[in-house]
């Protein structure tokens, strides 16, 4: 596989365009302007607030509270797991299976991207305002009260969805890596595989960005995106086997003639 990437220079291109092709799909989508989002957003949040504490499920503004009374630098260090956990191990790690293996590379790219259409059509559907933005549920939004100060405007960005809580890409892609690490590593890995989603979850809640039930969607789409992808290679092997089989079998037919 390196050798074919290393001969065919365009094919990096072609992988390059797609991933910034998605991201401004991603931004464009973000940015529609909607009438009545802001209400909407806050009254499913309000309608998943009252499922929680229906299954007795809503512990989410305790676990905020307890980052909040730890003090600003155990504060500003959940606050950058947060971002980092996303922002910089998953482009990183893409990258590293992009160049030592291109085969694993390219299925988990594919889950990814169906996730994320997945998620798209979700945050669409079914906006949700953060914990953050409910501040009357006694959550307090770490990124504004310490930091960093150019990632707590991220809700004025035009590019940024801010209601985009349900499922969570966040934590849903964190699994998808985590699962990939433990897979296919050595114990070190097998470990990150295990300690990198774990860490990614409880920083989603305890900054306040998300909600149980956005990582549990999270996790089920990303079950159903890996089972699409998986099932989709089978049927592609499978027809693969079979036009080889029929190619035989009318070659025989012809060296028998």
């Amino acid at each position: 596989m390196k050798g074919v990437g290393r001969r065919c220079p365009s094919a990096h291109l072609r992988e390059a365009a797609l991933i910034i092709a998605l991201c401004l799909l991603y931004a464009i989508v973000s940015s529609l302007p909607r009438d009545g989002i802001d209400q909407l957003a806050r009254h499913n949040a309000e309608r998943l607030i009252a499922f929680e504490n229906s299954l007795g499920l809503f512990q989410e503004a305790a676990w905020n509270q307890w980052l909040v009374g730890m003090g600003d630098g155990i504060i500003a260090a959940f606050n950058w797991t947060y971002i980092l956990s996303f922002m910089a191990v998953i482009p990183a790690s893409a990258l590293a299976y992009y160049v030592a293996a291109r085969e694993r590379y390219f299925n988990y790219r594919n889950v990814v991207v169906i996730s994320l259409l997945f998620a798209l059509v979700a945050h669409a559907a079914f906006p949700v305002a953060p914990p953050r933005m409910m501040a009357e549920y006694g959550f307090v939004d770490t990124m504004k009260s310490v930091g960093p100060g150019w990632y707590e405007v991220r809700d004025a960005a035009a590019y940024f969805n801010a209601y985009a809580a349900i499922p969570s890409l966040h934590f849903a892609w964190s699994m998808v890596f985590g699962w990939l690490f433990f897979m296919r590593g050595g114990r070190l890995l097998k470990a990150l595989g295990v300690v990198y989603p774990t860490i990614t979850f409880l920083a989603i809640i305890v900054t306040a960005n998300h909600y149980f039930v956005d990582a549990a969607a999270g996790a089920a789409m990303m079950v159903v995106s890996y089972g699409i992808v998986f099932n989709w290679r089978v049927f592609t092997l499978r027809a693969r086997m079979m036009a080889t089989s029929l190619t035989g079998r009318r070659e025989a037919v012809k060296s028998g003639g």
